[in-house]
Protein backbone atom coordinates (compact mmCIF):
# COMPACT_ATOMS: atom_id res chain seq x y z
CA UNK A 1 0.00 0.00 0.00
CA UNK A 2 2.86 2.66 0.79
CA UNK A 3 4.59 1.61 -2.15
CA UNK A 4 1.13 2.56 -4.33
CA UNK A 5 0.83 5.80 -2.57
CA UNK A 6 4.64 6.64 -3.56
CA UNK A 7 4.46 5.75 -7.03
CA UNK A 8 0.95 7.72 -7.36
CA UNK A 9 2.65 10.81 -5.65
CA UNK A 10 5.49 10.61 -8.31
CA UNK A 11 3.86 10.18 -11.09
CA UNK A 12 1.57 13.60 -9.90
CA UNK A 13 4.25 15.60 -9.04
CA UNK A 14 5.99 14.47 -12.56
CA UNK A 15 3.21 15.90 -14.20
CA UNK A 16 2.85 19.03 -12.27
CA UNK A 17 6.29 19.18 -13.02
CA UNK A 18 6.09 19.16 -16.74
CA UNK A 19 3.15 21.34 -16.71
CA UNK A 20 4.54 23.47 -15.07
CA UNK A 21 7.42 23.98 -17.17
CA UNK A 22 5.47 23.98 -20.74
CA UNK A 23 3.81 27.31 -19.08
CA UNK A 24 7.10 29.03 -18.12
CA UNK A 25 8.29 28.09 -21.40
CA UNK A 26 5.26 28.91 -23.31
CA UNK A 27 5.33 32.45 -21.71
CA UNK A 28 8.94 33.32 -20.74
CA UNK A 29 11.06 31.36 -23.06
CA UNK A 30 9.63 30.73 -26.43
CA UNK A 31 8.42 33.74 -28.53
CA UNK A 32 5.19 34.59 -28.39
CA UNK A 33 3.09 32.95 -31.61
CA UNK A 34 1.55 35.07 -34.88
CA UNK A 35 -1.48 34.96 -35.66
CA UNK A 36 -1.91 32.93 -38.80
CA UNK A 37 -4.46 34.02 -41.40
CA UNK A 38 -6.05 30.62 -43.33
CA UNK A 39 -4.32 30.90 -46.84
CA UNK A 40 -7.71 30.52 -48.67
CA UNK A 41 -10.06 32.52 -47.16
CA UNK A 42 -13.71 31.95 -46.73
CA UNK A 43 -16.03 33.86 -49.58
CA UNK A 44 -18.91 35.91 -48.04
CA UNK A 45 -21.35 36.80 -50.30
CA UNK A 46 -21.71 40.47 -50.10
CA UNK A 47 -18.27 40.58 -47.78
CA UNK A 48 -14.76 41.09 -48.42
CA UNK A 49 -12.80 38.30 -50.20
CA UNK A 50 -9.78 38.83 -47.74
CA UNK A 51 -10.16 39.31 -44.38
CA UNK A 52 -9.33 42.93 -43.14
CA UNK A 53 -5.76 40.99 -41.53
CA UNK A 54 -4.60 40.28 -45.22
CA UNK A 55 -5.46 43.20 -46.73
CA UNK A 56 -1.72 45.28 -45.84
CA UNK A 57 -0.08 42.57 -47.81
CA UNK A 58 -2.33 42.76 -50.67
CA UNK A 59 -2.22 46.35 -51.75
CA UNK A 60 1.02 47.64 -49.78
CA UNK A 61 3.38 50.12 -51.81
CA UNK A 62 6.42 50.62 -50.86
CA UNK A 63 9.33 53.23 -52.44
CA UNK A 64 12.38 51.85 -54.44
CA UNK A 65 15.81 53.19 -55.19
CA UNK A 66 16.20 52.37 -58.69
CA UNK A 67 19.77 53.41 -60.37
CA UNK A 68 20.34 53.54 -63.68
CA UNK A 69 23.68 54.24 -65.66
CA UNK A 70 23.90 57.61 -67.99
CA UNK A 71 26.47 59.10 -69.28
CA UNK A 72 28.18 60.98 -66.78
CA UNK A 73 27.92 57.76 -64.46
CA UNK A 74 24.84 56.71 -62.59
CA UNK A 75 21.54 58.43 -61.42
CA UNK A 76 18.92 57.21 -58.70
CA UNK A 77 15.55 57.40 -58.77
CA UNK A 78 12.40 56.77 -56.69
CA UNK A 79 9.78 54.46 -58.14
CA UNK A 80 6.73 52.89 -56.59
CA UNK A 81 6.49 49.14 -56.36
CA UNK A 82 4.11 46.95 -55.19
CA UNK A 83 5.36 45.50 -51.99
CA UNK A 84 5.03 41.98 -51.57
CA UNK A 85 6.31 40.01 -48.77
CA UNK A 86 8.61 37.72 -50.27
CA UNK A 87 11.96 38.53 -51.22
CA UNK A 88 11.96 36.66 -54.56
CA UNK A 89 8.57 39.08 -55.58
CA UNK A 90 10.48 42.72 -53.91
CA UNK A 91 13.26 41.56 -56.21
CA UNK A 92 10.95 41.16 -59.53
CA UNK A 93 9.66 44.29 -58.59
CA UNK A 94 12.29 45.80 -58.63
CA UNK A 95 14.14 44.33 -61.51
CA UNK A 96 11.34 45.10 -63.76
CA UNK A 97 11.48 48.94 -62.74
CA UNK A 98 15.13 48.95 -63.38
CA UNK A 99 14.69 47.55 -66.97
CA UNK A 100 11.77 49.83 -67.76
CA UNK A 101 14.31 52.99 -67.20
CA UNK A 102 17.32 51.43 -69.14
CA UNK A 103 17.79 53.18 -72.72
CA UNK A 104 16.13 51.85 -75.85
CA UNK A 105 17.51 48.67 -76.94
CA UNK A 106 18.48 47.48 -73.72
CA UNK A 107 14.69 48.00 -72.21
CA UNK A 108 13.67 45.14 -74.81
CA UNK A 109 15.20 42.82 -72.53
CA UNK A 110 12.81 40.34 -70.25
CA UNK A 111 13.14 39.61 -66.87
CA UNK A 112 13.37 35.33 -66.73
CA UNK A 113 13.52 35.02 -63.50
CA UNK A 114 15.04 35.61 -59.99
CA UNK A 115 16.60 32.93 -57.79
CA UNK A 116 18.05 32.99 -54.33
CA UNK A 117 21.10 31.08 -52.83
CA UNK A 118 20.08 31.44 -49.12
CA UNK A 119 22.86 29.82 -48.13
CA UNK A 120 25.20 32.63 -49.82
CA UNK A 121 22.71 35.22 -50.04
CA UNK A 122 23.15 35.75 -53.41
CA UNK A 123 20.59 36.55 -55.92
CA UNK A 124 20.55 35.18 -59.54
CA UNK A 125 18.86 37.26 -62.30
CA UNK A 126 18.10 35.91 -65.37
CA UNK A 127 17.76 38.22 -67.90
CA UNK A 128 16.74 37.77 -71.72
CA UNK A 129 19.26 37.84 -74.35
CA UNK A 130 18.38 40.94 -75.44
CA UNK A 131 20.31 42.43 -72.34
CA UNK A 132 23.73 41.08 -73.36
CA UNK A 133 22.83 41.35 -77.38
CA UNK A 134 21.11 44.69 -77.48
CA UNK A 135 24.71 46.37 -75.26
CA UNK A 136 26.37 48.05 -76.88
CA UNK A 137 29.29 50.91 -75.16
CA UNK A 138 32.53 51.43 -73.96
CA UNK A 139 34.11 50.25 -70.43
CA UNK A 140 32.45 52.73 -68.26
CA UNK A 141 29.06 52.06 -69.90
CA UNK A 142 29.40 48.66 -68.97
CA UNK A 143 30.64 49.19 -65.48
CA UNK A 144 27.75 52.16 -64.62
CA UNK A 145 25.24 49.01 -66.03
CA UNK A 146 26.74 46.27 -63.80
CA UNK A 147 26.63 48.85 -61.07
CA UNK A 148 23.85 50.27 -60.99
CA UNK A 149 21.68 47.55 -61.35
CA UNK A 150 23.97 45.54 -58.38
CA UNK A 151 22.95 48.79 -56.13
CA UNK A 152 19.67 48.65 -56.99
CA UNK A 153 19.07 44.81 -56.18
CA UNK A 154 21.55 45.68 -52.54
CA UNK A 155 20.08 48.69 -51.33
CA UNK A 156 16.15 47.82 -51.95
CA UNK A 157 17.19 44.13 -50.89
CA UNK A 158 18.92 44.43 -47.48
CA UNK A 159 19.66 40.47 -47.12
CA UNK A 160 21.21 40.53 -50.48
CA UNK A 161 25.24 40.59 -50.54
CA UNK A 162 25.83 39.62 -54.20
CA UNK A 163 24.35 39.59 -57.65
CA UNK A 164 25.07 37.08 -60.40
CA UNK A 165 23.80 37.57 -63.69
CA UNK A 166 22.15 34.50 -66.04
CA UNK A 167 21.33 34.95 -69.86
CA UNK A 168 18.61 32.75 -70.93
CA UNK A 169 19.15 30.44 -67.78
CA UNK A 170 22.95 30.64 -68.37
CA UNK A 171 25.59 32.06 -66.44
CA UNK A 172 27.72 34.26 -68.73
CA UNK A 173 31.28 35.28 -68.75
CA UNK A 174 30.56 39.26 -69.85
CA UNK A 175 27.52 41.17 -71.23
CA UNK A 176 30.04 44.15 -72.90
CA UNK A 177 33.24 41.75 -73.48
CA UNK A 178 35.06 44.44 -70.65
CA UNK A 179 34.41 42.69 -67.55
CA UNK A 180 33.89 39.20 -66.55
CA UNK A 181 30.52 38.19 -64.61
CA UNK A 182 31.15 35.22 -63.41
CA UNK A 183 31.99 35.51 -60.46
CA UNK A 184 28.91 37.72 -59.34
CA UNK A 185 28.51 41.78 -60.03
CA UNK A 186 30.33 42.44 -55.74
CA UNK A 187 33.90 41.57 -57.19
CA UNK A 188 32.79 43.58 -60.52
CA UNK A 189 31.96 46.93 -58.95
CA UNK A 190 33.93 46.39 -56.02
CA UNK A 191 31.57 47.34 -54.01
Amino acid sequence: MKDKKIIIITIVSSILIVIAGALIAKHYILPPAEETVNALPKLQLGGPIFPDKMRPYLLHKAMANIFSPSKDGMFVMEREILSKPLTIRIAEAVITKYLKGLKEGLRDAKLLGVYRDRKNNILYIDLSVEFRRNFSGDVEQEYYLLKSLFKTVVTNIVEIEDVKLLINGREVESIGSHFISLYGLRAVVGY
